[in-house]
């Protein structure tokens, strides 16, 4: 059978063209009209084969990822877990200083009370025949005994004890000290000083006056009626010295209002009025210094 040229259309002979001297296979010719389309397969099965492998490389690039956070919410929580830790040791620590700051000063205290030529029990025998209790049908606290410039014993308080009885009009509290029971009109009030001065229907023997504010760290005596516990002494030191306080660390409770706070002479240096209560909180006592008494409520000897 007869070959032809695919271009020329001449017989070939031996296979070739004698006109283009190449071989024009019928074969030849499929093959060269299929090229690009083997070209093109060729190059889609190249896409096919990249996409493919994006498709692997994204896969794992997600599961990476999702490790990732895993560790990363894992790590979190070992960081919430150690600053937990780390908050509970500093407020560990916090108590811990707290404690060792209160030890300091009842060290502090001791040492000073131990260092005092002049005992606690010479002081309460001095103070307390002038400490006495005082009552109405509202409350109950302290008062203590001194003199005025004019010799007049007067029984000095705090307004607070007896805020009630004075706002409803009456006038007439009871003092008592052991067997000794008497009756008392209240002559002045200070509402703003937190004062009271209750005029006795007794003659009673009044207490010394030191108007100048104590030292800090000189001990102190606080004598009064915590839950009407007449005479209770109790003793620290002086803390500080406020602005309109004297701050000190002898314990004082309800009923101690408006007793006295003496040095180790027996003189009064102050009037119980307040202290700071609750958990964490210890020594924290305040009294009104005397002089705000002589300059309010009474007057005072020189």
């Amino acid at each position: 059978m007869a070959l032809f040229c695919t271009e020329c259309g001449l017989t070939l002979q031996r296979g070739r063209c004698p006109r283009h001297n190449a071989s024009r296979t019928l074969l030849g010719a499929r093959l060269q009209r299929l090229a690009p389309t083997i070209v093109a397969g060729l190059l889609l099965a190249g896409v096919v084969a990249a996409l493919a492998l994006l498709t692997l490389t994204a896969r794992e690039l997600s599961t990476q990822i999702e490790l990732v956070r895993g560790d990363v919410a894992r790590l979190s929580l070992e960081l919430h877990a150690t600053n937990e830790r780390v908050e509970g040791q500093r407020e560990l620590l916090s108590a811990q200083g707290d404690q060792q700051q209160e030890a300091l000063r009842r060290i502090t205290e001791a040492e000073a009370i131990l260092e005092s030529d002049v005992e606690i029990a010479d002081i309460a025998r001095m103070v307390r025949p002038s400490v006495f209790t005082v009552e109405t049908a509202w409350a109950i606290g302290t008062g203590f005994v001194m003199s005025t410039r004019t010799g007049e014993a007067v029984v000095i308080t705090n307004y607070h004890v007896v805020a009630d009885l004075w706002r409803t009009g009456g006038r007439e509290v009871t003092l008592h000290r052991e067997e000794h029971a008497l009756t008392g009109r209240i002559a002045n009030v200070s509402v703003e000083h937190d004062l009271a001065v209750i005029v006795p229907s007794d003659a009673l023997t009044p207490l010394d006056l030191e108007r100048a504010p104590p030292e800090v760290g000189a001990l102190v005596v606080a004598v009064g009626s915590p839950y009407g516990l007449e005479g209770t002494v109790s003793s620290g030191i002086v803390s500080a010295i406020r602005e309109d306080r004297i701050q000190f660390s002898a314990p004082i409770s309800p009923g101690n209002s408006g007793g006295p706070v003496v040095d180790e002479s027996g003189a009064v240096v102050g009037v119980v009025v307040e202290k700071v209560a609750g958990v964490g909180y210890e020594g924290l006592s305040f009294a009104i210094p005397i002089d705000t008494v002589c300059l309010t409520v009474t007057s005072c000897e020189e």
